[in-house]
């Protein structure tokens, strides 16, 4: 709000004038105004225009990801991860090298490596003491199926918890047409006192794989015991599956042993 210095000077804001000293001097300027018919038709607002509508689509995509999560993230997650999803939905929306600014889809953005890389390193909730999971709790094998588990990293330092139960599942996503399903695919209940390194887990075969993606979305939870209450602990995605070239591959072979 404007603030009066004499009978006709303020400084701040006044309606549309602003009023503020320079190098010692009371200066004005008049707040320009940008009429929403020409923001939306003329040609020298089109780059804006474009932005505009990668953003929204960035954002639309983030929100079904992240509603498709709900029923678990739920009381967990805080107000980086919105904003996180979405700006990495946005570098992969503009990743799409096969269609113009303005008409770029976030599934083809995701061929690009360095976008299915960022989407593998989102963290979607972690404890302080669980920030140390990273990328390294769960590999996966030669075989895609094959997940090994590092069971001196699940227990590390500073865990709580005798009990942990990890779940690995598939989220299968198709942003263009909102669909966002989750589907559980292997859980594994570790103790604190079990006498061994690392565990192999091996994931069943998804029901559902008429999205182009599929997400690994790794889960640990802490399980009730004598000074613990059940609650989720870690929750990130862990892998990125490109489905296309999953049907191609079984299609290739297909073709293969009947020649």
């Amino acid at each position: 709000m404007g603030k009066q210095v004499s009978l006709f000077k303020f400084t701040g804001r006044i309606g549309d004038v602003v009023s503020y000293y320079l190098n010692g001097e009371l200066t004005s300027r008049t707040i320009g105004k940008v009429d929403g018919e020409k923001m939306r038709t003329a040609v020298q607002y089109e780059e804006t225009r474009k932005n505009q509508s990668e953003f929204a689509i960035a954002s639309q995509a983030g929100k079904l990801f992240r509603q498709g999560l709900m029923q678990f993230t739920k009381g967990y997650t805080g107000y980086a991860y919105p904003v996180e999803v979405v700006q990495i939905l946005l570098q992969t929306l503009r990743s799409d090298h096969l269609l113009p600014k303005g008409q770029k889809q976030i599934r083809n953005g995701l061929k690009n490596s360095s976008s299915q890389l960022a989407l593998s390193r989102l963290k979607i909730f972690c404890k302080r003491e669980t920030a140390i999971y990273g990328n390294t709790l769960v590999q996966q094998t030669k075989d895609a199926q094959i997940w090994q588990l590092n069971r001196k990293l699940l227990f590390a330092k500073g865990i709580s918890g005798d009990l942990l139960t990890i779940h690995l599942g598939y989220y299968h996503v198709d942003f263009e047409n909102s669909v966002a399903n989750y589907e559980l695919a292997a859980a594994i209940t570790c103790h604190r006192s079990e006498n061994t390194d690392q565990n192999n887990i091996t994931l069943s075969t998804p029901v559902e794989i008429s999205t182009p993606w599929t997400f690994i979305i790794l889960q640990v939870w802490r399980e009730a015991g004598i000074k613990e209450v059940p609650c989720m602990t870690y929750m990130a995605v862990v892998g990125v599956i490109d489905n296309e070239d999953t049907i191609n591959d079984v299609n290739r072979s297909f073709r293969n042993s009947n020649e």
